[in-house]
């Protein structure tokens, strides 16, 4: 009788991986299957008491016996599976690998994924598999084949886990007086208040202050294990569990009400919540409508933010080590450096050769997402670089890792602006250079962000002269780098003070 139970819960285990889990996305319902397990455990053993008059306690037993074959057969034909009949196979990757993506996060104790998938390509070539249904690709043709406009690629399931820029950044700077600051929390703080300034009308206090806001202390908070990379069912489990991730719901809170704080007034700026509250023209938003407006600002606080912040240290850090870049940007600068108000005129400044090209050196040895955006292929999949990438697979470009790539960018170890103007030899593929993503994912704040970017780089390098302080020399920057999803860059202290005659080169 026992083994027939056995059998029979071995069985129904292979046939529901085969049938069911093995086909479609199953990573958003961890609870509810959780849940239903625990409540056939339990009505089983119920219904056993029943029919055959059993003590619980007996059924129960039986019915955890049922159920412990029946996971040992369903687990059993998964690892089958994955070990020897995934077409990813092909790919190289551990057995760890192979198995879960959790053993590639087991790698991640310091959340340096940019730092481990460099040396996983430089082993192992261009495609790197990372789990089950993950691959990392780094070949000349994998960004526009994946993000370019004719994709089928689409977004992967890691996607279902939920004042003037040039005017103020200089005060703080000034104050210090060529005391040291750290740029890395001075850009993030100015970043995060110019966002705030566009997304509610009100900027954070950061830059005044000179400190963290709380709100934004527990959005790091809460996003710092994204920094592990594990699989997005277990992340979207844990958030389903009350109180686990109260950090995060106390920063959306904290939207929220700043939000409702703004519809009560009109505001005498135009800001993005004008734009965002224009379709609704003038009445109340509903609760569907108001999370949509909640959300739009948060991921406006958080894409445009952290995009601008790391850019801009990356920057500076780079400048700082090139000094040599530094005086001809002032140079270039010094004939457009004349309004009157004491701005930057962005239209003036747009394209400057070597500005952008400074710009896209920082973007390219420090993309904001240095892993990449995740995207999943088609059912009929892709192929790249003649090696064909099965349906359903998510797949990953590490910018940071291609930005590094010979093959692409010779001499790719070098800050060398002028790759992008004078000697377009050194950028072999132009398509594998893509920081905001490209395709109809891309980032819509591209320009915005670029035009803060080249105004404050501007101003700063022209009104300052600045270089690592007496006890610096920058390795701490990115030997302290951390990932979580976007960069978050190690402390760098810098000694600011106002150029003498910065309106004569």
């Amino acid at each position: 009788m026992e083994g027939c139970v056995y059998l029979t819960g071995l069985a129904t285990g292979i046939i529901t991986h085969i049938a069911y889990l093995h086909h479609g996305e199953h990573h958003k319902y961890g609870l509810a299957y959780l849940l239903a397990f625990l409540a056939a455990v339990t009505c089983s053993a119920y219904l056993l008491v029943f029919l055959y008059d059993q003590l619980f306690r007996h059924a129960l037993f039986q019915s955890l016996q049922f159920y412990a074959a029946y996971l040992a057969g369903l687990y059993s034909s998964l690892l089958v599976y994955r070990i020897f009949l995934n077409p990813l196979n092909k790919f190289p990757s551990s057995l760890g690998t192979r198995i879960s993506l959790c053993f590639f996060s087991l790698r991640l104790k310091d959340l340096d994924s940019f730092r481990q998938l460099h040396r996983l390509h430089k082993k192992h070539g261009h495609f790197v598999r990372l789990g089950p249904s993950d691959v990392s690709i780094t070949h000349p043709d994998a960004i526009l084949a994946i993000h370019g406009p004719g994709s089928r690629c689409t977004k992967a399931s890691q996607y279902d886990i939920d004042s003037g820029p040039s005017t103020t950044i200089h005060e703080p700077h000034h104050g210090k007086k060529g005391n040291p600051i750290n740029i890395t929390d001075w850009f993030m703080w100015y970043s995060f208040d110019v966002m705030g300034d566009l997304a509610f009308g009100q900027h954070f206090g950061m830059l005044d202050n000179g400190q963290q806001h709380w709100a934004i202390q527990l959005l790091f908070d809460s996003i710092h294990y994204l920094g592990y990379n594990l699989p997005s069912w277990m992340f979207i489990l844990l958030n389903d569990i009350p109180g686990v991730n109260r950090d995060w719901w106390r920063f959306i809170g904290y939207c929220q009400q700043t939000l409702e704080k703004r519809l009560q007034h009109s505001a005498t700026d135009p800001d993005f919540c004008a734009s965002f509250l224009a379709p609704l023209q003038g009445r109340k938003p509903n609760t569907s409508e108001m999370n949509l407006l909640v959300g739009d600002t948060q991921l406006l606080i958080i894409a445009g933010s952290d995009t601008v912040a790391i850019a801009l240290t990356s920057i500076i850090y780079l400048l700082c080590q090139n000094r040599e870049h530094i005086e001809l940007l002032r140079y270039e600068l010094a004939p457009l450096m004349t309004d009157p108000t004491g701005e930057v005129l962005h239209e003036k400044i747009a394209h400057l050769d070597h500005l952008n090209g400074v710009i896209n050196e920082g973007l390219r040895l420090y993309p904001p997402v240095p892993t990449g955006f995740i995207r999943l292929t088609p059912p009929e999949g892709i192929t790249i670089g003649g090696t064909y990438i099965p349906g359903h697979t998510s797949v990953q470009c590490p910018l940071y890792v291609i930005g590094r790539c010979e093959e692409i960018y010779p001499q790719a170890e070098t800050f060398l602006p002028e790759r992008w103007y004078r000697f377009p030899d050194m950028v072999k593929y132009k398509n594998a250079f893509a920081p905001f993503a490209i395709g109809p994912y891309s980032c819509i704040g591209k320009p915005l962000a670029l035009m803060n970017i080249r105004t404050t780089l501007a101003r700063m390098i022209y009104e300052f002269d600045f270089g690592f302080a007496p006890s610096e020399d920058g390795t701490q920057f990115e030997k302290n780098a951390v990932e979580h999803v976007t960069f978050s860059m190690g402390e760098l202290k810098l000694g600011f003070t106002p150029r003498k005659n910065a309106d004569q080169f």
